[in-house]
C-alpha cells in the first residue's frame, strides 16, 4: 500500500526551496492543488505508455502488407533485400558476410558493396536463409525491433521527464509521419532500436551507483552493434554521453568510462574494414576507403561548404514534412518548457533528493540531445541533401520536447481545479499538435501515393523482359528498384566515376562471367535529354515503355546495345530514317508479351486506376 501510495502521489516539494510541502492524497481523489503537477508519476501513465505501444505495433503489423515501395527509402530496404537473397543463396562466408546489391552470378571477385557497415544486410540474409522469404514477416520482424528502440528511449527519460511526458512523447512519434513512413525499414528500424538501448543503458548506469557495471558492458555493446549497421548513429552516443555528464558536473567520475565507450564504435568499424580487407586484399582496401570519400553524395570541398550553409533550411524541410515541427519550434519549446518548469519548481524526486550539480536534469538532457543531434548534419553536409531519413537525429529530441509540451498542456486541457481561460488556452494547444499530426501523417500517404511512374512500369517488365545473361545500363536514381523489379546485374551511367564509353563498357564486362553481356541500356526520360540522349538514339534501337494515353508520363526507353558495342555485328549504326525518328523522340511501343496486362495488374495493385 505505501509502495502504491508513493507512486501516485504528487510530486512533492520541498520545504523552503519551493514553497510548502505537498501532502498526500488518497488513490483515485483528484489533486487538491490548484495548479496540476507538470510531472505525475503513477502506473495510469504506464498503461498509457503501453496502450501506445500495441497501437504501434498494430500499425507496424498493417503496413508490413504493404507494397514493397511503401517506405520513402525503399532504395534500401530494396538493396538489402537482394544482399539477403545473396547470403541465402551463396552462404554467409562465401561472400565474407558483405553484401552484394545485385542478383546474378557470383564472379571472382564478387560485386562486394564495402562502403557501408552490413548488419541489416546480414540480419535480413539470416532470415532468409531461416526460410524467411515473405517481405511482410521481415518489415514486421524489424519494426517490431524498432518498437522496441523507442520503448528502451522512452523509458531512459522518464525518470527525467516524468512518465507523462514520455508516454506523450512516445505518442507523439507513433503519430508522426516519420513513424510510418520508417517503422518498417528493414534498415532504420535497427538504428532505433540500438539507439534506445544507448539511451537506457547509458542513464542507467549513470543512476545507479551500486550495480552499474552490467549497464556499462550493455552500452557499450549497443554502441558496437550501431557501428555495425551505420556510420550515422557513431558520433551522435559520443557527444551526448560526453555533454550529458559535462552538463550534470559528472566529468571528474564518469571520464574513464566515456573513454572506454569511444572505443566500441572504433572496434566496430575496425572490423568492418577488416571485413574489407578479408574480401579485397590489404591494399585494395586501403584504397576503396579512400575512394568511399570521393563517391557522389559526398561531393568536393566546395559543395560541402555551400551545404553547410543551407542545413537549417535543408533541416527544417525535413523536419516539417515528417515531425511537422521543424528544428527551431523544437528548440523554442524546449526552452519554453525548461522555464515554465522550473519556475513552477517541477522536479523529480530524483532531481530534488540527490540532483547533481550543473544544469539540472532536464536541461541537461536537452543541450546533450541538441548538440548530439547536430553532429551528423556539420559531419556530413551533403548526405542530408540527398537523404530526408536523416531528419531521425532529431528523433530524441522530438520525443522529448513535444512530450514535455503535451505533458504540460494535457493536465490543464483534462484536470481538476483549472479555469476555464486556462482549459481554453490548454484545449487549443492540443488541438494544434493534434492538426501538426495529422499533417505530418497526410503528407507521408501522399509521398506514397505519388511514387514515380517508373516504378510501376519497372515492376510490369518484371524479371523476362529481357533476354537472360543480358546485364543493364542505365541513368536511373532508382537504380536499386529497376535492379530488384528486372533482377538482374545493372549499372548506373555515367557518373562522375563511371562515364558512358565503350572503355568504360568493356571494364564492367570483366565483372561478369565469360557467357554474359551487357545488352541494354534503359534511359529514365524523367532525367533531362542531353549528350547521353543523343548518342544512344543516334547509335542504338529502341522502344518505350509508358502507360498509353498517359499524360505527363515520364516513359523509359530500352536501347538494344548491340548494334554499337558487339563486334560481332554486321551492321554498326542505325539507318538515317530510324536515326531521325528516335532523335526526334518517335519510338515504336515495348511489346513484351503480355506486357500491357502485367501493367494493369500492377497499376491496379497500387491503386493508381
Amino acid at each position: 500500500m505505501r509502495l502504491q501510495e508513493k507512486r501516485l502521489r504528487p510530486m512533492s516539494r520541498k520545504p523552503g526551496k519551493h514553497g510548502s510541502s505537498a501532502h498526500k492524497r488518497e488513490p483515485g481523489t483528484p489533486p487538491d492543488s490548484s495548479k496540476p503537477s507538470l510531472l505525475l508519476a503513477g502506473h495510469q501513465y504506464s498503461v498509457a505508455a503501453g496502450i501506445v505501444v500495441v497501437l504501434m505495433m498494430l500499425l507496424v503489423c498493417a503496413l508490413a502488407t504493404s507494397n514493397v515501395i511503401w517506405p520513402d527509402d525503399q532504395y534500401t530496404d530494396m538493396t538489402i533485400l537482394t544482399a539477403g537473397e545473396n547470403f541465402a543463396k551463396h552462404g554467409l562466408l562465401r561472400v565474407k558476410l558483405l553484401p552484394i546489391l545485385q542478383t546474378g552470378p557470383l564472379t571472382d571477385p564478387p560485386a562486394y558493396y564495402t562502403h557501408y557497415p552490413p548488419l541489416s544486410h546480414i540480419t535480413n540474409g539470416l532470415l532468409q536463409i531461416m526460410g524467411v522469404k515473405s517481405l511482410a514477416v521481415m518489415r514486421a520482424f524489424c519494426g517490431l525491433l524498432g518498437i522496441a528502440g523507442l520503448v528502451c528511449m522512452c523509458r531512459a527519460f522518464s525518470p527525467t521527464i516524468g512518465s507523462l511526458a514520455s508516454a506523450c512523447g512516445l505518442g507523439f512519434v507513433a503519430t508522426s509521419g516519420f513513424f510510418l513512413t520508417y517503422c518498417i525499414s528493414l534498415h532504420h528500424t535497427f538504428n532505433f532500436l540500438f539507439l534506445g538501448i544507448f539511451f537506457l543503458c547509458f542513464l542507467e548506469a549513470l543512476r545507479r551507483e551500486g550495480a552499474a557495471g552490467k549497464w556499462w558492458i550493455a552500452c557499450w555493446a549497443a554502441l558496437m552493434l550501431a557501428s555495425l549497421n551505420s556510420f550515422e548513429f557513431i558520433l551522435y552516443p559520443q557527444v551526448f554521453a560526453w555533454v550529458y555528464v559535462l552538463a550534470t558536473g559528472q566529468i571528474r567520475k564518469r571520464w574513464k568510462m566515456l573513454l572506454i565507450l569511444g572505443t566500441a564504435p572504433v572496434l566496430g568499424v575496425g572490423l568492418h574494414y577488416l571485413q574489407n580487407c578479408w574480401a579485397l586484399g590489404w591494399s585494395a582496401a586501403a584504397e576503396d576507403a579512400v575512394d568511399a570519400f570521393k563517391r557522389p553524395g559526398r561531393g568536393p570541398a566546395q559543395d560541402r561548404w555551400v551545404n553547410l550553409g543551407r542545413l537549417p533550411e535543408l533541416i527544417s524541410a525535413h523536419g516539417s514534412r515528417l515531425f511537422y515541427w521543424s528544428w527551431p519550434v523544437l528548440l523554442l519549446i524546449a526552452g519554453l518548457w525548461v522555464s515554465f518548469r522550473s519556475r513552477l519548481g517541477s522536479k523529480t524526486e530524483d532531481e530534488e533528493s540527490q540532483g547533481p550539480p550543473g544544469l539540472g536534469e532536464l536541461a541537461s538532457l536537452l543541450l546533450a540531445i541538441t548538440a548530439a543531434s547536430a553532429t551528423w548534419y556539420l559531419f556530413m553536409p551533403n548526405h542530408v541533401v540527398l537523404h530526408p531519413h536523416t531528419i531521425g537525429q532529431l528523433l530524441p529530441l522530438a520525443m522529448v520536447v513535444m512530450g514535455g509540451a503535451v505533458a504540460v498542456v494535457v493536465p490543464r486541457a483534462f484536470g481538476w481545479n483549472v479555469s476555464l481561460v486556462e482549459r481554453l488556452m490548454a484545449l487549443i494547444a492540443v488541438l494544434v499538435v493534434a492538426l501538426g499530426q495529422i499533417q505530418s501523417v497526410r503528407e507521408c500517404l501522399d509521398r506514397a501515393e505519388n511514387r514515380p511512374v517508373s516504378f510501376f512500369l519497372m515492376e510490369a517488365m518484371g524479371e523476362d523482359a529481357l533476354p537472360p545473361k543480358s546485364a543493364i545500363l542505365s541513368n536511373t536514381y532508382a537504380d536499386a528498384q529497376m535492379a530488384y523489379f528486372l533482377h538482374r546485374p545493372l549499372w548506373r551511367t555515367p557518373t562522375e566515376i563511371l562515364p558512358l564509353n565503350e572503355e568504360a563498357i568493356a571494364s564492367l564486362r570483366k565483372r561478369l562471367p565469360p557467357d554474359w553481356s551487357i545488352g541494354y541500356y534503359i534511359y529514365d526520360a524523367s532525367r533531362r535529354p542531353g549528350e547521353l540522349f543523343r548518342t544512344l538514339a543516334e547509335k542504338c534501337p529502341g522502344k518505350i515503355v509508358t502507360i498509353p494515353n498517359a499524360k505527363d508520363v515520364r516513359p523509359l526507353i530500352v536501347f538494344d546495345l548491340g548494334p554499337w558495342l558487339d563486334p560481332n555485328a554486321t551492321a554498326k549504326g542505325l539507318d538515317p530514317e530510324t536515326r531521325a525518328k528516335q532523335l526526334r523522340g518517335e519510338f515504336p511501343f515495348w511489346d513484351q508479351p503480355g506486357f500491357q496486362q502485367r501493367l494493369y495488374d500492377v497499376l491496379s495493385r497500387h491503386g493508381r486506376i
